[in-house]
């Protein structure tokens, strides 16, 4: 196992009530009671985990689904590695708000407190954060040992569409919990990786197109003094 551990950030968003902050103490404490939870604060959490053999340090971001804290929420979005988004499978509303989430995700903290009325695009895939390489986003369609308002065919399309992961989860009986943070961590260590990758290729091609140039002119030199010896 590596001794570097990478540290990752998650942001947990979402309406108000989802049980954003259920899963994250389900993770944490998984024989622990889930508490009640002030949603008039942002709180962060942090995780040691290992995956695909590989240290992991999650700094969960539990941020509020209140309106009031908009701006200060849309600062942990930039900071944020990745996103947890959370919507109640008993609540047809939390779910029909993934829309205004999406708008929240790409807007930047100065756009949001003007109110910018910028045309969404949805593809969140391979999207940037300022110095961020990536982001993912996992859509979690929680509670799901409750009576159901959203079908699960729709959860899987509105993910699917959008290039995202979708896990369903009841942070009470803690189905799945381990699932979503392990899935998002590893998602972003594959993503890492495929940039090193590129950035060593990108290197290894310069290093050997650096070779076939001296080659190169090596045997232009080498080639008319040869013949002239020949002569």
């Amino acid at each position: 196992m590596s001794g570097h551990v990478r540290r990752l950030r998650l942001a947990m968003l979402g309406e108000a009530g989802t049980g954003k902050s259920s899963l994250v103490q389900k993770l944490i404490r998984p024989s622990g009671r889930i508490s009640m939870y002030n949603p008039t604060i942002e709180d962060s959490h942090q995780l040691q985990i290992d995956v695909d053999d590989k240290q992991c340090m999650l700094e969960i971001l539990d941020t509020s689904g209140i309106d009031e804290l908009a701006v200060k929420r849309q600062e942990w979005i930039e900071q944020s590695d990745g996103v947890i988004l959370v919507y109640d499978l008993s609540r047809r509303d939390s779910f029909d708000k993934i829309q205004d989430w999406i708008y929240r995700m790409q807007a930047t903290p100065e756009s949001h407190a003007m109110a910018s009325t910028t045309p969404m695009h949805t593809d969140m895939r391979n999207s940037h954060r300022g110095n961020r390489v990536h982001r993912t986003v996992t859509l979690v369609g929680n509670k799901c040992d409750l009576i159901r308002a959203v079908s699960e065919s729709e959860g899987q399309a509105l993910a699917q569409g959008l290039g995202w992961t979708y896990v369903e989860t009841s942070a009470r009986l803690g189905t799945n919990v381990d699932l979503v943070f392990l899935d998002a961590a590893g998602q972003l260590l594959s993503l890492d990786s495929d940039a090193n990758s590129k950035q060593r290729w990108t290197l290894s091609t310069f290093l050997l197109a650096f070779d076939l140039g001296k080659a190169t002119a090596a045997m232009t030199s080498w080639f008319p003094s040869c013949l002239a010896r020949k002569r």
